[in-house]
């Protein structure tokens, strides 16, 4: 049985990165249907598995935006440890969001590797990842995926994504 985890913040609190209306239908339809269509053993369950377990390390991930949200903490070593600087890392993560073609996910490893997931595939090296999916931006940001991604920086938690990385 699989459930949904709650968000841990109210539903305006991403704006401008993620709207409310964009947060509630992919929170409360998207990924609540994952788990249902999981629970209720309909269609694929491997696919409905892996889209649930993606869906609430996203939501986790999240936290109020904030104009000024620094990497921080073991993130920001982890990072500096695996890439050549912070811009340089998110030009790269950028990059990798952009060639995905199709649907998927961009992720950052545990082994400080920046990797693509095509469709739904848990993958148990996460240390925070972005839902490339067109359901995820484009009720936001129409065509513009940088923003989206860039936007994405503003409301990372990195308390959260630190205790992942802890987690080895």
């Amino acid at each position: 049985m699989l459930e949904l985890n709650k968000l841990n913040y109210d539903r305006e609190a991403l704006i401008p990165s993620i709207s409310k209306i964009n947060l509630s239908f992919h929170h409360d339809v998207l990924a609540k249907g994952y788990v249902d269509r999981f629970n209720a053993n309909q269609g694929d369950v491997e696919f409905n598995s892996a889209g649930a377990k993606l869906h609430n390390l996203l939501f986790e991930q999240y936290k109020p935006y904030q104009a000024d949200n620094e990497i921080s903490g073991l993130a920001k070593t982890f990072i500096l440890d695996n890439f050549a600087g912070i811009e340089e890392f998110k030009r790269i993560f950028l990059g990798k969001c952009l060639e995905l073609k199709g649907s998927g996910w961009v992720y950052l490893s545990k082994h400080g590797k920046i990797k693509q997931i095509k469709n739904h595939k848990y993958k148990e090296d996460i240390v925070f990842l972005i839902d490339m999916w067109e359901h995820a931006w484009m009720m936001d940001y129409k065509i513009d995926k940088v923003g989206y991604v860039n936007n994405h920086w503003l409301i990372l938690d990195w308390d959260v994504i630190n205790k992942r990385i802890k987690a080895e």
